[in-house]
């Protein structure tokens, strides 16, 4: 028997990045636009501009980020669409652990599909700790939370399938073993 369907929305501070990336989009845009019409006082456009960004994060976030796993397979959004995997091309799934510089570490639920070069990260459970820290707790202690709740999502489904869950470094082990799941 099934597990019930899961549907996970992204909840901050999942899409953090997505609005802090938008908003330096639209601090950038405004700028140019803003000095453009206006001369020296466009100053205006990048303030405008990346208040316009961030909201647009804000909102697109939670509406384009989403996972849901069914008897179908897997759904993971996207902020430019829905990339779905049927569960017998799921190799495996695990938490795929990043380190980026001074941006810090990153913890994401990813789910490996037979063929690619690389597992697809789930945007609405990719959380980041950031690197720039003077005392306090570490990033990867403050991602400890975070990580708790990203296997659980998916786990019971990927069980009952025989999918293999890989609880740490699943880029490291697909790149061990996707060459043996793609001949499956």
């Amino acid at each position: 028997m099934d597990p019930p369907p899961v549907r996970i929305v992204a909840r901050w501070p999942a899409h953090r990045r997505l609005v802090t990336d938008l908003a330096l989009a639209g601090g950038a845009i405004g700028a140019v636009i803003g000095y453009a019409t206006l001369g020296r006082t466009g100053l205006t456009g990048v303030l405008l501009g990346g208040a316009f960004g961030a909201l647009g994060g804000a909102l697109a976030g939670p509406r384009r980020y989403r996972l849901t796993v069914d008897r179908e397979g897997v759904a993971i959004g996207r902020l430019t669409g829905t990339v779905r995997i049927r569960w017998a091309d799921v190799g495996a799934v695990g938490i795929e652990d990043g380190w980026q510089g001074r941006r810090g570490v990153t913890a994401a639920l990813a789910v490996g599909r037979r063929g690619d070069d690389w597992p697809i990260t789930v945007p609405a459970l990719s959380f980041q700790a950031s690197g720039f820290r003077v005392g306090g707790r570490r990033p990867q202690d403050r991602l400890a939370e975070h990580r708790a709740t990203l296997l659980p999502a998916i786990g019971a489904w990927a069980e009952a399938r025989g999918v293999p869950v890989v609880p740490a470094h699943l880029d490291d082990w697909w790149d061990r073993n996707r060459t043996r799941l793609a001949a499956r």
